[in-house]
């Protein structure tokens, strides 16, 4: 998607108290058109492309881990090519049922297994959301995340009064205000929208996840436990 797509669906609203620290590592350049983060459309079969949300997003939040950690995951490369690459290894482990990816169980075990096999020292946190669950605890976790300069997974079942995007989705959070309005990475576009307005009119509600390396010491001089 366009710089100026972009922008019309942000609108005025750029300014955000936590966002990625480098929020360029996620965008694609194909044939001079910026997109932001992987697009499920990308996936060769069907059935990848209708349903591969999930594994889409598990990719985007392994590329930009693997970036910060100075590529020490082989998979990553530069450009569509190399996006769909590290999008096909990880279907095979974050990979819909029946009934797509629709839980954060489902997302965090296929993570766990790819980081198994893979060797990494990173670990897959999960929170579940519940409809008119406590937005100060949604907002914690993204906080949370965001501040560790992680890209967070949104499973969203149900898309309540907000139209931003699709139910039965999941998308990538990149940058939340402080407040309610987050922004997040869709199909090659940025958007952004009233998370409390979510958590308040889902009827099925979803859950959020992010992936960190558990030690930074070695890159960042610091622990995080």
């Amino acid at each position: 998607m366009s710089r100026r797509m972009n922008a019309e669906l942000l609108g005025n609203q750029t300014d955000e108290a936590l966002q990625l620290q480098n929020p360029e590592w996620l965008e694609v350049n194909i044939d001079g058109d910026v997109h932001h983060g992987f697009n499920q459309l990308w996936y060769p079969k069907a059935v990848q492309r209708i349903s591969g949300c999930g594994p889409t997003v598990a990719a985007v939040l392994l590329y930009y881990l693997n970036k910060r950690n100075r590529n020490v995951l082989s998979l990553t490369g530069e450009g569509k090519q190399g996006a769909l690459r590290l999008m096909e290894e990880v279907w095979r482990y974050v990979t819909p049922g029946f009934m797509g990816l629709n839980s954060t169980a489902k997302f965090k075990r296929g993570m766990d297994a790819f980081l198994q096999s893979y060797q990494m020292d990173w670990d897959c946190k999960i929170m579940d959301v519940q409809p008119r669950h406590s937005f100060d605890e949604v907002g914690r976790f993204l906080v949370e995340a965001l501040g560790e300069d992680c890209p967070v997974a949104f499973l969203n079942l149900q898309r309540g009064s907000v139209t931003a995007f699709e139910g039965w989705h999941w998308i990538v959070v990149t940058g939340f205000d402080g407040g309610k309005l987050v922004t997040a990475l869709d199909e090659g576009g940025r958007k952004r929208f009233n998370l409390e307005e979510w958590v308040n009119t889902t009827k099925l509600g979803g859950g959020l996840a992010y992936i960190r390396d558990v030690y930074r010491k070695g890159f960042w001089g610091n622990h995080i436990p």
